[in-house]
């Protein structure tokens, strides 16, 4: 009798994932025996869409090694990356760290090549295909690269970009590469030491994928030499930021190291703190680990956190951070807990080290509600007693004081609820008076609707138009935190301090309330302009 191959079955297990807080975005997922931090790793897959790549494990039907993998997992992490160019590297990167037994493909991975930037006296541009003993000045490796057309690729621009030399060995007079205009002829001298190694370094930005940092010093120079006629540089220095604008991005993914980095981010949430540690082993991301605290906000804690956190563990040669430290003495304390040795801590703003912090971000971003981080964001800056679920804002509009009207949005856990859109033909008002009107409509919106009230009233406008908001309140019996937005500077007024409040412009909460801002003065102006449509037509009418 013939054998045939068993066929695929589908999963009918005990234990399954919960898909809700798996992410619908690229990166790697990592199934486990436990939910141990000591857990043995048993099979690592990369996903465009990670949420649906795990729960197709269980609706599908499966092969026999799969079953047997998942028949032993009780536990599945993740780590979200960029793309899903940037999730294969890192795949690659975390199989040949832990040798899964249930992956095979990617263990042995001998075709990934780096980039490397020798340390010659003239440095050039190699491809290496190993990263042992023999390499020489790892830190200046890139990669690795799994496409091999984008290697040579970069390879190649950087070299021609740059004027970096091709030759093994320096010749004693100009080859071909420079009349070709793809080398700067250090061997004869046509281009001096410092400026070679500058273009080296230019280089190094352009493998380190800090692209905008290079923009910015080639548009310099640019303009420096067409203010000096020197149009022929000028010309060369415009087309090397051409073809830089024009470069793929690449995956955002550490390179090799000599050191350990830890990348620590946090966040509020309405019942604690959340705090994510994304794990650096010398320059290869090993993993993630989260921590969720009970009590206090995220700069606060961050510190508390720190001293527990590395208490037993060991301090890497480098942490990343979002923020800067409160307590200046933590350095300190996490320096001597390193046994004497210095250890850096960074908060980036560009360049690699923002690249991981950006990968940690996301990583964070995925695993809570960021609407919900916004909103215990601003409830701690305006210091309410309660997370701002709810949030009605005013506006008036008017023509020169004919067709005054006003209107009221709500914006719900961060969204427009527009059912609760109201708008008001103001009545009570004559001329352009924006104070009585104001009155008028915070005044029929609750007066007859107490059970209705949101947690947050956000006037547009200043001191005047909040006093008389904060009014018509008192007036009706209706006690709701209310603030003023001033247009100009974006500035938050609250009733009873003659300063607006302090708060970042671009943070997410600023970012927020303006937001509301701009929908009411859409709202109102629309119906603005309707009811003034409305006059005009009655008026040519008769």
């Amino acid at each position: 009798m013939a054998l045939m191959a068993s066929p695929p079955r589908v999963l009918a297990v005990r234990w399954q994932p919960d898909f809700g807080r798996i992410p619908h975005s690229p990166g790697c997922y990592i199934y486990k025996d436990s939910d141990h931090p000591d857990a043995t790793i048993l099979y690592i897959g990369k996903a465009k869409d990670l949420r649906k790549r795990v729960s197709q494990y269980f609706q599908r039907a499966i092969g026999q090694k799969t079953l047997a993998m998942l028949s032993r997992a009780r536990h599945v992490d993740w780590i979200a990356t960029a793309n899903e160019v940037e999730a294969l590297l890192l795949e690659a990167r975390l199989i040949r760290q832990h040798k899964p037994p249930f992956n095979i493909e990617l263990k042995e991975n001998t075709r990934y090549a780096y980039l490397q930037l020798t340390s010659d006296a003239y440095p050039r541009i190699l491809t290496v295909r190993t990263v042992g003993a023999r390499v020489k000045d790892r830190k200046d490796l890139y990669g690795p690269f799994r496409d091999g057309t984008a290697r040579v690729q970069l390879q190649q621009q950087a070299r021609k970009l740059f004027g970096l030399r091709a030759c093994v060995k320096m010749p004693r007079q100009v080859c071909l590469y420079y009349h070709l205009g793809q080398c700067s002829g250090p061997c004869e001298g046509k281009i001096s030491k410092e400026e070679y190694l500058a273009n080296v370094e230019r280089a190094r930005k352009l493998l380190r994928g800090e692209s905008s940092a290079l923009v910015a010093e080639l548009r310099t120079g640019m303009v420096a030499a067409s203010a000096q006629r020197r149009f022929e540089e000028a010309r060369r220095l415009r087309d090397a930021i051409r073809a830089v604008d024009a470069s793929a991005a690449r995956p955002i993914v550490a390179g090799i190291r000599g050191f350990d980095e830890h990348v620590i981010v946090s966040r509020s949430l309405a019942d604690g703190t959340m705090v994510l540690v994304l794990r650096v082993e010398r320059g290869l991301v090993t993993g993630t680990e989260e921590y969720r605290l009970e009590r206090g906000t995220a700069p606060e804690l961050l510190d508390d956190f720190l001293k527990a956190y590395y208490l037993e563990r060991p301090i890497p040669d480098e942490l990343i951070l979002e923020h800067a430290l409160e307590d200046e003495a933590l350095g300190e304390f996490l320096a001597r807990s390193h046994d004497g040795k210095a250890i850096s801590i960074s908060v980036p703003k560009s360049g690699q080290r923002h690249a991981l912090l950006e990968m940690a971000l996301r990583n964070i971003a995925a695993r809570i509600d960021e609407r919900e981080h916004t909103l215990v964001a601003l409830q701690e800056a305006l210091r309410l007693p309660s997370l701002p679920r709810r949030i009605d804002a005013f506006d008036n509009s008017h023509l020169q004081g004919k067709d005054l009207v006003s209107a009221c949005v709500r914006f719900t856990d961060g969204k427009p609820e527009k059912s609760k859109y109201r708008r008001f033909i103001i009545r009570t008002v004559e001329g352009n008076d924006d104070f009585a009107a104001m009155r008028e409509a915070v005044t029929r919106r609750y007066a007859q609707h107490k059970d209705d009230v949101p947690d947050l009233i956000l006037i547009d406008g200043g001191k005047g138009q909040l006093s008389a908001a904060y009014e018509a309140l008192r007036a009706i019996g209706v006690s709701v935190p209310i603030i003023g937005l001033a247009k100009r500077e974006e500035e938050v007024f609250v009733p009873g301090l003659s300063v607006p409040l302090v708060i970042d412009r671009k943070s997410a909460p600023a970012l927020l309330l303006q937001r509301i801002r701009d929908e009411i003065h859409r709202f109102v102006i629309a119906f603005h302009r309707l009811r003034r449509s409305k006059r005009q037509i009655a008026k040519a009418s008769t």
